[in-house]
């Protein structure tokens, strides 16, 4: 499996069969002292966003990795260290709800789920995307 530390020291494993928390759940965060915040819901979905990021060059910014939306509310106070804020949640129930709340707690922020609309979440879109670019190679 893969391990992601959390910012309480524990850790979210994953792996093709189970997906556990190590220590309590908390958020993660990658702070880089940049205006701009984006926000995802998984660090399998961060991961990916990574990939697609370094193909099409964009700037850098902040990050934080809720590990559950359930902890979207641990994020409130840090929103007003930025000027801008993106959403790279989930296209479900709970990421819809996480997404108001952000939309309505920071006036300058941007829903991005508008890229992949077609899929469960960021992670799907870019495997499937990866898996048409190599079948077009």
């Amino acid at each position: 499996g893969i391990a992601f530390q959390k910012d309480s020291g524990g850790f979210e494993v994953r792996n093709k069969y189970c997906k556990i928390c190590i220590g309590k759940k908390d958020i993660t965060s990658i702070l880089g002292n940049y205006k701009c915040l984006r926000v995802f819901e998984g660090f399998i979905d961060f991961h990916s966003y990574l990939s697609f990021s370094k193909a099409i060059n964009l700037i850098s910014s902040d990050f934080i990795i809720l590990n559950s939306n359930s902890l979207v509310n641990k994020i409130r106070d840090l929103l007003s260290n930025y000027t801008h804020v993106e959403l790279f949640l989930d296209n479900d129930e709970s990421g819809s709800e996480a997404t108001c709340k952000i939309l309505s707690w920071h006036p300058n922020t941007q829903d991005f789920r508008f890229l992949y609309s077609d899929y469960k979440d960021f992670n799907d879109f870019w495997v499937a995307h990866k898996q048409c670019e190599s079948s077009n190679s």
